[in-house]
């Protein structure tokens, strides 16, 4: 992209540095961030707070990859992210496959921090 070397999908994932903390927004459908932070020098180690803004494949798909680059980051997201999903719904309500949230699933041993009426932290 741009003469970069930088690829794109579709989905979103934002990278935020702030005075106090560097935030990164969504993790896209897959790893491809953690390739293109390295092309942009953005050290993913140095992530505070991974904010996913809801469960579906193309904001929360690369979590496992994030995972795998920085232990320590709280990970914020609300319940629902969790929830399952249906495609089939959104196409003539037909179930065409069932499409959970990536790598987590119901499993929130892995540092997830979900907010929303009844807040708790999971320790790694």
């Amino acid at each position: 992209m741009y003469g970069r070397k930088l690829q794109a999908e579709h989905g979103l994932c934002l990278y935020v540095e702030l005075p106090d903390a560097v935030v990164l927004f969504d993790t896209g459908a897959s790893d491809l961030f953690v390739r293109n932070a390295r092309l942009l020098h953005a050290d993913l180690q140095r992530v505070d707070y991974l904010i996913l803004s809801h469960g579906h494949s193309d904001h929360s798909g690369g979590l496992k990859a994030f995972l795998e680059v920085n232990t320590r980051a709280r990970v914020v997201c609300k319940r629902e992210a969790f929830d399952r999903k249906f495609k089939g719904e959104r196409e003539g309500n037909r179930r065409t496959g069932f499409v959970a949230f990536p790598f987590c699933g119901a499993d929130h041993g892995v540092g997830i921090w979900l907010v929303g009426l009844s807040r708790f932290a999971c320790r790694r």
